[in-house]
């Protein structure tokens, strides 16, 4: 029996292959609303992603440090890493369970972790592949309240509920 399991599972183990981030960005937007825009950004990011025969077998987790996001701002961000609560949750994280193609893009099935909430997350991406070099690139929103926080409030300014997401990734099999 172990040997039939062996033979099964051996064509995939063949064709699976460990993908390295070669570099990456990932970055958020909100407003203030009435004043500013808050941009943080990361390049510092660790992807354990693995891939089959094609693009839609890709399956693994992406993450980032959450005090690795930065903005031009710092006395923002300290507000912003004490809304996240970062001293409690260190790291975001999306896990992608599955890929499909829908209308000619991808869909990405997963769950993302974020302040210490994990929730199902599934958004559209474009991703190509170039020989070895695969190219994802994303855009979606959330809500923090989805996520368990409340927007913070100065005076009489409050900070959208919802964050813009970007990501870029180029990986390379």
């Amino acid at each position: 029996m172990k040997k039939i399991i062996v033979l099964l599972a051996l064509p995939f183990f063949l064709v699976a292959g460990n993908l390295k981030l070669v570099n990456g960005k990932i970055k958020a937007h909100t407003e203030v609303m009435g004043d500013k825009t808050i941009d943080p950004a990361t390049s510092h990011i660790n992807a354990k992603l693995k891939m089959g025969k094609d693009i839609t077998s890709i399956r693994g987790k992406i993450s980032i440090g959450a005090k690795s996001l930065v903005s031009d701002n710092t006395s923002r961000d300290k507000s912003m890493y004490e809304t996240l609560k970062v001293d409690s949750f260190k790291t975001i994280s999306y896990t992608i369970q599955s890929i499909k193609m829908l209308k000619g893009r991808y869909q990405l099935i997963g769950t993302l972790n974020f302040a210490g909430k994990t929730k199902p997350l599934s958004v559209m991406a474009d991703i190509s592949k170039s020989g070895k070099n695969i190219n994802l690139s994303s855009n979606f929103s959330i809500k923090l309240t989805n996520y368990g926080l409340k927007p913070p409030k100065m005076l009489f300014l409050s900070v959208r509920n919802q964050v813009d997401i970007s990501v870029k990734l180029k990986l390379k099999g």
